[in-house]
């Protein structure tokens, strides 16, 4: 059998980015599956204070899913971070949650990795960051150590561009070079004009109603 140095190093460095990332100590141990309810049941009955769910380290079940897309459904008008990493969700479980997790009008972080995740997963999620009025804040989605995810799609990494950059008021690198032209061409003019760069507001979206 023919040795292919690319997949031998691609291996390893995939084994080490699992043994390097912070897994959580339910997995090291194992954590009872009775247990692992209590906690999720725990982390989504608290009121989000800290505009943040972390239920990273709970395996999740189909059940738990439903019951974790009735709490975004009701409770997560003012989530900014999402941290489902190392749950062991799969494509089904993501495809599931997609409708509730775009309709959180104040996202801004997803946390997917050490998951059971595809291709499939990040093809949807690629096609569904395309219309600008799903995930409309979102900046940083992190989907490593998955199954066979190892880049971020261009279409993807476009779509959270386009979001931040409706996020912040500074300027592009074009409006930069035009803003600078201008000034040059006013210096050389005659009769020098001021134009103010009007800097459009973050576009509002409403947000959508999730179908259960």
């Amino acid at each position: 059998q023919e040795y292919d140095p690319w997949k031998s190093s691609d291996r390893i460095c995939r084994q080490l980015i699992y043994h390097l990332t912070p897994h959580s100590k339910w997995h090291r141990h194992g954590m009872p599956r009775r247990k692992s309810q209590v906690c999720l049941k725990t982390s989504l009955q608290k009121k989000v204070s800290q505009d943040s769910m972390d239920l990273s380290g709970i395996p999740l079940t189909m059940r738990d899913v439903h019951r974790m897309a009735y709490y975004l459904q009701n409770n997560g008008d003012h989530l900014t971070s999402v941290d489902l990493s190392f749950t062991e969700l799969n494509d089904d479980m993501v495809r599931l949650l997609l409708p509730f997790l775009w309709a959180l009008p104040k996202l801004t972080h997803l946390s997917l990795n050490g998951n059971r995740l595809t291709r499939a997963t990040m093809k949807e999620l690629t096609d569904t960051m395309k219309d600008m009025n799903k995930f409309p804040c979102l900046a940083w989605v992190d989907l490593g150590n998955n199954v066979d995810v190892s880049s971020m799609p261009q279409p993807l990494l476009v779509g959270l561009r386009k979001r931040l950059s409706q996020q912040t008021t500074l300027p592009t690198i074009y409006e930069a070079l035009d803003c600078d032209s201008e000034i040059a061409s006013g210096h050389e003019g005659s009769q020098p004009e001021d134009e103010a760069a009007g800097s459009t507001p973050p576009r509002a979206f409403s947000q959508q109603g999730c179908e259960r």
